[in-house]
């Protein structure tokens, strides 16, 4: 059951009324208020303030102030008249009543603020991404102006390009036509025959009209081109290589001891040995024969056990050590296959 609180003081005036409430020593994060037209109430537990209220108040604006251990409030009355004093006489029933209905106003008033939050921040939201969205748009519009000033310069450049082959593919072409009519438009071009006999550093050209003939024009001598170029073939040699990748550096190493291995395999195959005829490519790894006479011996089939073990060590002598079980099998079976591991 809570403390009331009974040591508090009150002071008014016309339109005021101060009232101040001791904490008892309680954190000011502790202390809970509720205030309506008609009801204050401050907890702060184990201690509980409460009074019903002599004449109605505007909650609106009135005030409260937590601090230095006490809650100072500032009730404004809605009648400007003096309270005979600051708490009413009413019966249970009706306090009962006023609290419950306090309660559902605070509840409502709650509501109304986390609505207006929930919108505020949701208008926040919106106005952000409205924001970031016209942000983006300003600046994909200035992309998109900066490609077309760059795509209309680029074509500008084209075109003056163009325009400028043109002119001299035409420049060239007037100046082709000259040296193959003459000089003047009105001196044709030598006949073949006499053109044959002239010398070739002057043209004789003869006029049909009244024009002196013998009128010589000096030919420009062509460059002297340097003899085309040669052709060839550039030989590459690559460092032959066994495996088909790349050589790596980090590979090294492991391309070495697998063509060690390769290369005392391939020798051991070689051998002109009998028993080698008849096997089949798996059955020459000397590691697969092993296995294989470790699963005979588990078996028990012993000869088989030996005659894999010959065959191992006629491959690879080194392996015999490291052949378990082969020292368990009967002496008589491995003296008359000559081998003892």
């Amino acid at each position: 059951m809570p403390l009331i609180v009974r040591d508090h003081t009150w002071t008014q005036n016309q339109n005021t009324v101060y009232i101040s409430v001791p904490l008892k020593g309680v954190k000011t994060a502790n202390v809970h208020v509720i205030c309506t037209d008609e009801y204050l109430k401050v907890s702060f537990p184990p201690f509980l303030f409460e009074v019903f209220l002599f004449g109605p108040i505007n909650e609106e604006k009135s005030e409260a102030k937590i601090g230095n251990g006490v809650a100072v409030f500032t009730l404004q009355k809605r009648r400007d008249e003096l309270w005979e004093q600051l708490f009413t006489n009413i019966d249970k029933d009706k306090q009962k009543q006023i609290r419950e209905q306090a309660i559902l106003k605070v509840q409502e008033k709650e509501a109304e603020k986390s609505k207006a939050k929930a919108a505020r921040i949701q208008q926040e939201k919106k106005y952000a991404l409205e924001t970031m969205m016209k942000l983006e748009n300003e600046e994909r519009d200035r992309i998109q102006k900066m490609k077309n000033e760059e795509c209309a310069r680029a074509t500008a450049e084209m075109d003056f390009w163009r325009e400028t082959q043109r002119k001299t593919a035409e420049e060239n072409e007037n100046q082709q036509k000259l040296r193959g009519t003459g000089i003047l438009d009105n001196q044709p071009v030598c006949q073949k025959t006499e053109c044959a006999n002239a010398t070739p550093a002057v043209t004789v050209l003869h006029n049909t009209g009244n024009t002196t003939s013998g009128q010589i024009s000096k030919k420009q001598k062509p460059k002297d081109l340097p003899a085309p170029r040669s052709a060839g073939c550039i030989k590459i040699n690559f460092t032959p290589r066994v495996f088909p990748t790349a050589l790596r550096e980090s590979r090294i190493p492991e391309e070495e001891e697998w063509l060690k291995k390769q290369a005392e395999a391939r020798r051991a195959v070689d051998t002109d040995l009998a028993e080698l005829d008849d096997l089949k490519e798996e059955e020459r790894n000397p590691d697969w024969l092993k296995e294989k006479g470790d699963k005979l011996f588990m078996a028990g089939n012993y000869q088989a056990t030996v005659n894999a073990c010959n065959l191992t060590i006629m491959l690879n002598r080194k392996i015999p050590a490291t052949i378990p079980g082969i020292h368990k099998l009967p002496y008589n079976i491995a003296d008359k296959n000559k081998t003892r591991p």
